[in-house]
């Protein structure tokens, strides 16, 4: 294992406990992150967003996806199709029946429509000032954040508790930045 791979390794075991820890004391993070993603203000209603189906002390973004929902935006959520390859995503609208994807995720079944979002909405594990993102070590959000830069424009952001934010995340190559995130307390944007 390389120095920064387990750099990572040991920042995930940490922020892990925190975004627990924040999960089980904050009950309201959901709303406060919905009225701060719709304060943002970079979306219409014709946009393609795609979210995801929270799992575990993720944030649930339910709040965000059905009001865009309701007002004709074009909801996602992702597909994990190879472990080495990009996501894909799949349109979703609320009470729509999810399958069961890789470790635990929910995702739109087979027959749902395949869409290229400009808006993610991504959870994460740790966030540093500069809009390093720390996941849980697949690669899946960077490959897919590459790949549908190299397309277009792209708003990358990331959900997340005001205590997973640290000082510094550790970085490679291949690890691609956020435009901002949206915690319970603040929007942070990254030029």
């Amino acid at each position: 294992m390389s120095n920064l791979d387990q750099e990572k390794k040991l920042l995930r075991d940490e922020v892990r406990a925190r975004r627990k820890i924040a999960h089980a004391e904050i009950s309201d993070a959901a709303e406060k992150i919905s009225a701060h993603f719709f304060d943002y203000g970079e979306v219409d209603s014709s946009a393609v967003v795609a979210g995801y189906w929270a799992v575990g002390s993720e944030i649930s973004i339910e709040l965000i996806l059905n009001p865009l929902c309701a007002e004709g935006a074009i909801c996602a959520l992702p597909v994990v199709v190879d472990r080495g390859a990009p996501l894909a995503f799949r349109r979703w609208q609320p009470g729509q029946e999810l399958g069961t994807g890789p470790l635990g995720t929910r995702q739109p079944l087979e027959d749902a429509e395949l869409v290229i979002p400009r808006l993610v909405l991504t959870p994460l594990l740790a966030f540093d000032k500069t809009g390093q993102r720390l996941g849980q070590g697949g690669g899946f959000y960077d490959r897919t954040f590459e790949k549908l830069r190299s397309q277009g424009d792209l708003t990358a952001i990331g959900i997340a508790y005001a205590a997973q934010q640290v000082d510094h995340v550790p970085h490679g190559p291949t690890d691609v930045k956020l435009d901002a995130v949206i915690t319970e307390q603040e929007i942070l944007r990254f030029g």
